[in-house]
């Protein structure tokens, strides 16, 4: 797995703020369209984190739920292991098929600026059930032999919409 540490250093008023940036490499997509943000705090030392890997997302199948994502975090010293850490995103409903980043902001030291952003790209898929459409409009009525007619009383017809659908109908 590739990693890409990026350290930068802001020296303000005398305190030294650092933000390091570890970026996912393992399945990358590009341009990623919408990045979702968790900013999350924690008691892990930020400048002991090597790389980091966002292995798993649970997408709800209700869109008002949260998104649960699962991430391995390696640390410089191979002797601590950190268990695969949960972070929850807010619910957010995926427009379109297309690459989407997620971003965990670590605030490691609570108010001191040092932070460390976890970045992964995913390509997400949104195939699902298409949308109820009830602006339908009747194409052609037929009868029980597929013959096309004008609707009449007391008879099965088959009414064509133009979504596709169809309809049999015994009217008074």
């Amino acid at each position: 797995m590739k990693k890409l540490l990026l350290t930068l250093s802001l020296f303000t008023t005398s305190l030294v703020y650092s933000q390091n940036v570890i970026i996912d490499t393992l399945f990358p997509c590009q341009g990623a369209t919408v990045t979702l943000t968790q900013v999350v705090s924690t008691n892990i030392d930020c400048d002991s984190i090597a790389g980091a890997h966002l292995f798993y997302i649970d997408f709800p199948a209700n869109p008002a739920d949260s998104i649960q994502t699962w991430w391995s975090i390696n640390l410089i010293n191979p002797n601590i292991i950190i268990e695969p850490i949960s972070f929850t995103f807010a619910p957010f409903t995926f427009p379109e098929s297309g690459c989407y980043g997620f971003d965990v902001v670590l605030d490691c030291s609570a108010g001191t600026g040092n932070v460390t952003i976890l970045s992964s790209t995913r390509y997400v898929s949104t195939v699902g059930i298409e949308e109820l459409s009830l602006d339908k409009e009747v194409t052609k009525i037929t009868d029980i032999m597929g013959r096309e007619c004008f609707p009449e009383s007391n008879k099965l017809l088959i009414y064509h919409y133009s979504d596709g659908s169809t309809e049999k109908i015994i009217t008074n």
